[in-house]
């Protein structure tokens, strides 16, 4: 394929729950009325995964690649909020990772990297990627069953680019970042209106690097830039906060 790369792979994985999940734990929050616990009984997740990407080298240091992905998971591990009412009417949420039935994730990528951009005196590198997902998992109780096309803490859309300028007469850098991450859920609840997830949001980061020497450099970096918060949100769409 003259300067393109073609790879391919096909793969079974498995995951051990997270510590957090699996330690028999109690989390309580009462100003928010909030229970977390953890689960002992958690099975491990398993997938199975193909994925295709071609690829092509730029210079000595650069890349563009394209990629499509399938998982079909099995046991895969998603937080599940219930609710409480006691004797006084009050309503706590308890929330408990527990093992899915069914899941599945598709998706593809793009990724982009250039070391090797130049503008006169000027270099500049390049970093891209972005992903576009679209998952699934089936979560079934003794009350029903729900279909939730997203995988937990699984963004559909995310994507990041980063420009470093190199300044030549100060022996300085220069990198702006901006991180994109589409809304998602994180804990599934009996119905749309129980389930709890983040919007989307744009982050800026800047950092400013200059070497002093062969020992010594440094920096500042400007982390969040625009102070873009990450809301606990709940609804059809995670339009209200929570």
């Amino acid at each position: 394929m003259g300067d393109w790369v073609l790879r391919g792979a096909y793969t079974h994985t498995i995951g051990r729950p997270s510590f957090g999940d699996i330690s028999p734990r109690t989390r309580i929050n009462r100003s928010d009325s909030e229970v977390e616990l953890g689960n002992p009984e958690l099975d491990p997740y398993k997938s199975r995964n193909i994925d295709f990407s071609l690829e092509r080298y730029i210079g000595e240091s650069g890349i563009f690649s394209m990629g499509v992905f399938h998982k079909d998971i099995s046991d895969n591990i998603a937080g599940i909020t219930t609710e409480s009412t006691d004797a006084e009417g009050r309503v706590t949420s308890i929330n408990t990772p527990q093992n899915l039935e069914d899941s599945s994730v598709r998706g593809v990528e793009l990724s982009l990297i250039n070391r090797d951009m130049t503008l006169g005196e000027h270099r500049f590198d390049v970093l891209f990627n972005a992903a576009q997902m679209d998952g699934k998992m089936v979560y079934r109780w003794t009350g029903g069953e729900r279909t939730i096309h997203q995988l937990a803490s699984q963004p559909k859309t995310i994507a990041n680019l980063g420009i470093t300028w190199h300044m030549p007469w100060l022996n300085t850098s220069l990198t702006v970042s901006e991180n994109y991450t589409g809304k998602h859920i994180f804990t599934i609840g009996a119905n749309s209106w129980g389930d709890r997830g983040f919007r989307s949001r744009y982050v800026t980061d800047v950092s400013l690097k200059t070497r002093i020497n062969d020992k010594r450099s440094f920096g500042l970096t400007a982390a969040n830039l625009f102070g873009e918060d990450q809301y606990q949100t709940v609804g059809d769409n995670f339009e209200y906060m929570r």
